[in-house]
């Protein structure tokens, strides 16, 4: 528990917690803060004074976190994420005229679906913004706790404390063939199921161990032919194959109008697919994220 000096604590001595906290090193916290390394150094002083701790210790991997910092980095940093949220300027964003740079983690099945919506909503309504798409990964909570990702799509991911929700889409799992496959139309049987060969698709974020579970509580054990780890996958195989590929229902839409497979209704009961858009209470009232998570939820309104 903080003591009552924590009313000594200013602006500048949270931000050095935080960002050694972040760096380990005190010349990469001075750059950071565009502060000098002295001056680092005099807040760490403060610091260490105020709590009777060393907080930061030197090692061969750089400054590490005593015990007692470690216990003092969830309050500490959450006031200082507070602070500078209610700080910070409150310029209403201009989507039209923008050039900032979103970086939106989420797996490649939501960014195939998304992809044509969001491109021409670009071109219409912000042409000078950038996206940046990067993978959903163990990193992806404190990626977005520093500010390096803006939204993560996704379902049902791990992202840590400090993280607000949204629903975008409620999805089913739909099965898929080639085209001219020989022997399944659209219907599809029990026994055609478990009797053909599968490509699996295991990806971060999609939901298939819901799937996979539903599955082995329909009593069918796949053959898998082909596993892979992204739907990437689904074009280069499917159409050249006689697999059966369970997916996404928007996934399966996007790879249909293109050709690639036809889809139908599986013959046994799956969860429906909950695709909610994550972001961090640092940027909760951030009017760029506010804006881009409005247009996510419209665009997936439509998907």
């Amino acid at each position: 528990m903080l003591n009552s000096s924590i009313k000594n604590l200013d602006l500048r001595l949270l931000a050095v917690f935080d960002e050694m906290f972040r760096t380990g090193s005190v010349s990469a916290t001075a750059e950071a803060l565009h502060m000098t390394q002295p001056a680092v150094s005099m807040c760490l002083s403060r610091l260490r004074r105020q709590f009777g701790d060393a907080l930061f210790v030197r090692t061969n991997a750089g400054m590490a976190p005593t015990p007692h910092a470690l216990s003092l980095q969830e309050p500490l940093g959450k006031a200082y994420r507070l602070l500078c949220d209610a700080t910070s300027s409150r310029d209403p964003f201009d989507a039209g005229t923008s050039n900032r740079v979103f970086r939106i983690a989420m797996a490649d099945a939501g960014y195939l679906a998304l992809f044509k919506p969001l491109f021409e909503f670009k071109q219409r309504q912000a042409p000078n913004i950038s996206f940046e798409f990067r993978s959903i990964s163990k990193d992806t909570g404190a990626l977005m706790a520093e500010g390096e990702i803006d939204l993560t799509i996704a379902f049902s991911p791990q992202l840590g404390p400090g993280i607000y929700q949204q629903l975008l889409i409620e999805q089913d799992f739909v099965g898929a063939v080639r085209c001219n496959h020989p022997r399944i139309d659209r219907q599809i049987s029990w026994s055609d199921y478990a009797g053909e060969q599968h490509l699996a698709v295991s990806l971060q974020g999609t939901g298939h161990w819901v799937l996979n579970n539903a599955i082995e509580e329909a009593g069918i054990v796949r053959h898998i032919g082909w596993q892979a780890e992204s739907y990437l996958a689904v074009p280069p195989i499917i159409p050249f194959s006689d697999y059966i590929v369970t997916l996404p229902k928007a996934m399966a839409r996007f790879f249909a109008e293109r050709g690639v497979l036809k889809y139908f209704e599986l013959p046994f009961k799956t969860p429906r697919i909950l695709v909610m858009q994550h972001w961090h209470e640092r940027f909760h009232r951030d009017p760029g994220v506010v804006w881009l998570r409005k247009v996510m939820f419209e665009l997936f309104r439509d998907l």
